[in-house]
């Protein structure tokens, strides 16, 4: 539950507050669980999930960087070949929210885009769109990046 509600949160800080929400919300609908229906883990992820989306509206992000900002972070030309898991959660967290949390439940936690539109109360097409718009403006960050590691790497070359 903890891991699920982290990747959805803007303040890491309040990471214990959404698990606890989170676990309210499970143990206070507990009953609603049909296991004829689904499995208990995903059920309480779905809830982890819907936790963490109440819990960013209720605080809002502080520090959301914008498209001009990100394109004027300083990173080594080699950086994308450096890049390890965190580097890429750093940018999956720059993303606007809408987009970030669509590519999140449906490339990290499998969501089809119809789950995704009934978690988020949105249209099915609309939540293909947001993944779309995510995973484009990630290439736009990262695109750059490969090219410059490319040309510094056969500038070194012998």
């Amino acid at each position: 539950m903890k891991n699920i509600c982290f990747r959805y949160l803007h303040d890491k800080h309040d990471l214990n507050d959404a698990v606890q929400e989170a676990f309210i919300l499970l143990f206070k609908n507990l009953e609603q669980f049909d296991p004829l229906k689904g499995n208990l883990k995903a059920w309480a992820g779905k809830i982890g999930i819907r936790s963490a989306l109440m819990h960013n509206r209720k605080v809002k992000p502080h520090n959301q960087l914008h498209d001009t900002q990100v394109k004027q972070m300083a990173i080594p030309a080699d950086a994308i070949a450096k890049m390890d898991e965190q580097k890429l959660l750093d940018l999956i967290a720059m993303l606007d929210d809408d987009y970030r949390v669509v590519f999140m439940m449906h490339t990290v936690d499998g969501y089809d885009h119809k789950e995704i539109g009934e978690i988020l109360s949105i249209d099915e097409s609309l939540s293909r769109k947001r993944l779309s718009r995510a995973r484009q403006k990630l290439q736009e960050w990262i695109s750059p990046k490969i090219v410059d590691a490319a040309i510094t790497q056969q500038k070194t070359q012998p």
